[in-house]
């Protein structure tokens, strides 16, 4: 099996984001200064003719700083919480070379623009599978798409891992449909790398199937790996299209 892990462009991307944040802060505070300068220190008296023009110019000064520092700001907190790396879906993508082909390929940490984050993606000739990778202590408890914690003071667990797996599942379905892959189908699993008793899972008629890493393989035989689905062209595009940065 092939693992494909884009740090590297990743860390490209957080770095060019990084110097938007630092340009459009430091324009943002530049033409406040200018702004608050001159009206602390006014270059036209109230009666002459071009006052108007002045404080118009002024205002807008003040206003274009005000939106350049909210736009660095953000980029800021995109470069943040940019993920460069999962070393969660790393450890998987290893476990499952253990029992998959070179006809496999595994993605981790995918972000890509119209896709949004996704802790990893399997493609090959059985379709694509979404991964959500989790790497909890406890005890859990799913039925359907619900999720509880055990324990003493259990209570629901939120957001659901099952509710994100099938919002990145639409995610990759939209995002392969408008690159004209729509006859890939598209699965979703849960995995926790912890094993039992550090973790421990009880499942019942669950809405995406959630798994040990150890009994990942098992698992999957039961499910996405059952059969063939798409021709290896199609599974090469898909491949091809997740690659592109």
């Amino acid at each position: 099996m092939k693992i494909v892990s884009p740090a590297r462009p990743l860390v490209r991307r957080q770095r060019t984001l990084f110097v938007f944040t630092a340009l459009a802060v430091s324009a943002g505070i530049f033409l406040v200064f200018v702004a608050l300068a001159l009206a602390a220190f006014p270059w036209a008296a109230p009666t002459s003719s071009s006052y108007d023009l002045y404080t118009f110019a002024r205002t807008i000064a003040f206003f274009l700083g005000g939106v350049l520092i909210v736009v660095g700001a953000g980029f800021g907190i995109r470069s943040l919480t940019l993920r460069t790396e999962n070393t969660d879906a790393v450890i998987t993508a290893r476990e499952m070379a253990r029992f998959l082909d070179d006809r496999f390929t595994f993605f981790t940490n995918l972000n890509k623009p119209g896709l949004g984050y996704i802790d990893g993606v399997l493609v090959g000739p059985p379709g694509a599978l979404v991964f959500r990778i989790l790497d909890d202590r406890g005890v859990y408890f799913n039925e359907g798409a619900g999720w509880l914690r055990g324990g003493p003071n259990g209570r629901p667990v939120r957001p659901s891992p099952t509710d994100q797996a099938i919002e990145d599942i639409k995610a990759l379905r939209e995002f392969l449909v408008r690159n004209q892959l729509d006859r890939v189908p598209v699965f979703g699993v849960i995995v926790f790398t912890r094993p039992d008793p550090v973790l421990r899972l009880q499942v019942k008629d669950p809405a995406v199937p959630a798994t040990h890493m150890q009994s990942l393989n098992v698992r999957l035989r039961e499910n996405y790996l059952a059969k063939d689905r798409i021709d290896t062209d199609t599974a090469d595009a898909t491949s091809k299209l997740l690659q592109i940065r």
